[in-house]
């Protein structure tokens, strides 16, 4: 799940200051997606 996820054991780190969460629902073909920026 995209709100347990731990960026660091990849090394990177959340960027949420600069960027939004994006949020996007499409039952068909997508599902529900979460996608969170994350920097280096």
């Amino acid at each position: 799940m995209a709100w347990n996820f731990d960026p660091t054991i990849m090394g990177y780190e959340w960027n949420e200051e600069a960027c939004p969460d994006y949020q996007r629902h499409n039952p068909g073909v997508l599902g529900y997606q979460v996608l969170r920026p994350v920097k280096k």
